[in-house]
């Protein structure tokens, strides 16, 4: 599952933001920056890649290649779990 978070835009610029990225996956706001703050995220875009056990398997600050972004989904994807 993809999840967005926008930090520090309003309802309608995320909203506008969403639409004119043609986003489909769910995204949401952190207008007090609880979740920012709780996983260390200091610019955008933060790309986490999490198990569905809450682990974190990967981090990246930034854009970043295609491929590692494929690389990332497949490690999450193989996880075999602790």
């Amino acid at each position: 599952m993809f999840v967005g978070i926008s930090l520090g835009d309003n309802d309608e610029q995320a909203r506008r933001f969403v639409a004119q990225k043609g986003l489909a996956f769910a995204n949401g706001r952190d207008p007090g920056m609880k979740i920012a703050h709780a996983y260390g995220v200091s610019g955008t875009p933060t790309t986490f890649f999490i198990t569905s056990g809450g682990e974190i398997l990967g981090r990246q600050n930034g854009t970043f290649p295609e491929g590692e972004f494929v690389a990332g989904l497949q490690n999450l994807l193989g996880y075999k779990g602790p």
